[in-house]
């Protein structure tokens, strides 16, 4: 998840302005953080499992054409799949970094979606150097335009997605703290008019929480 939040800083107005990883280090530092943490973990269970593995960060993925006809699809829906995966607002939450500095409104209060159609879409956003700005969002992509969507958002996404290759099975496994927040999940994905037996199986783990607080 190379999107999590390098820094954080308010503007005068008392609006939380964020700066992802991947737009704050340099493309080696990242592969180290990924190398340092993941690799050995993942060589180990593939040592253990005989079971290959492939990691995937969040901006490939999201930069992706299926990511992005997924994610299109769910704007047809936007004011009830807001209350599925943000109940506090109703409201989706798509942080889009402004193109000049990379910083994007934290909660992106006042992000708004101008238009869209099957193949792209145009958001107004605020910039805490710079103002306002729009950025426009193809389906087939690559483009400039990053997508960060908060957690439950994404998982609706990555969830619909897999549905697309039906001679492949999909697990997805989350750990034992997501047990509730899936029921949201199956709320938007129902939106979209998915069953129960189209989306991926999902396996729960035991959760192991470090002295940091890191699970």
């Amino acid at each position: 998840l190379d999107n999590a939040p390098f820094d954080v800083v308010e503007s005068s107005g008392g609006n939380a302005y964020q700066r992802t990883y991947y737009h704050a280090l340099p493309a080696e530092e990242l592969d180290k953080l990924i190398s340092d943490y993941y690799t050995p973990y993942f060589g180990k269970l593939q040592e253990l499992t005989e079971v290959p593995y492939k990691l995937a960060t969040y901006t490939n993925t999201q930069g992706s054409p299926l990511f992005r006809r997924h994610f299109l699809k769910t704007l047809v829906h936007a004011d009830r799949i807001g209350w599925c995966v943000s109940p506090s607002t109703g409201k989706l939450r798509i942080r889009i970094p402004c193109p000049k500095c990379f910083y994007a409104e934290k909660y992106a209060e006042r992000t708004e979606l101008v238009k869209f159609d099957d193949d792209s879409a145009t958001f107004a956003c605020m910039c805490l150097n710079h103002g306002l700005y729009e950025v426009t969002a193809h389906a087939e992509g690559p483009d400039d335009v990053y997508l960060d969507l908060n957690t439950l958002y994404r998982n609706v996404i990555k969830e619909s997605s897999a549905t697309e290759n039906q001679d492949k099975l999909y697990v997805m496994v989350k750990g034992g703290d997501w047990a509730l927040s899936t029921q949201m999940v199956d709320w938007a994905l129902g939106v979209l008019g998915y069953s129960a037996i189209q989306v991926p199986m999902r396996i729960f783990t035991p959760q192991i929480v470090t002295e940091t607080g890191a699970k």
